[in-house]
């Protein structure tokens, strides 16, 4: 089921950068939600860390979800019937609003944390863990979905 890239495939030092931007994407989420723990954990200021972590691996996500969707089309498919690869896209979509989500959430914490919002803080930090663990399940089901189709 190995398919060739098109040759308008967008390339980085001849690689597909689909294929470079979702390995980034794979990495980054464990990376962010062990920072969020070790942050939240330690009480250590680490929230600025956790908070470029986060950025990046959102930014990662979002650049997977745009070049899976080119991808798509050069395959005859698209985001609106994106056969066969419809689990695939759908777990890519929920993985970008939950990678967003974490992000937005850790600056929420961050900024509270600098403000004295103690009950705030509290509540974006609960929220801060959820996300956390949506954002890394929705990576795996993504991955998993995209792995099928290899």
């Amino acid at each position: 089921m190995h398919e060739t890239y098109s040759s308008t495939a967008i390339h980085a030092r001849g690689i597909p950068l689909y294929t470079v931007i979702v390995h980034l994407s794979v990495v980054a989420p464990p990376a962010a939600a062990l920072s969020v723990i070790v942050w939240l954990l330690t009480k250590r200021r680490l929230g600025l860390a956790t908070i470029v972590t986060t950025d990046t691996r959102a930014a990662a996500t979002i650049f997977a979800k745009i070049t899976g969707a080119r991808l798509l089309k050069q395959r005859g498919y698209s985001e609106g019937q994106p056969e066969p690869a419809a689990d695939h896209a759908d777990w890519a979509t929920y993985a970008v609003m939950s990678v967003c989500a974490m992000f937005a959430t850790a600056a929420a914490t961050w900024f509270g944390e600098h403000r004295g919002m103690l009950t705030f803080t509290r509540v974006a930090k609960v929220l801060l863990v959820i996300y956390a663990a949506v954002s890394i399940i929705t990576v795996v089901a993504t991955g998993h979905g995209g792995a099928m189709l290899v």
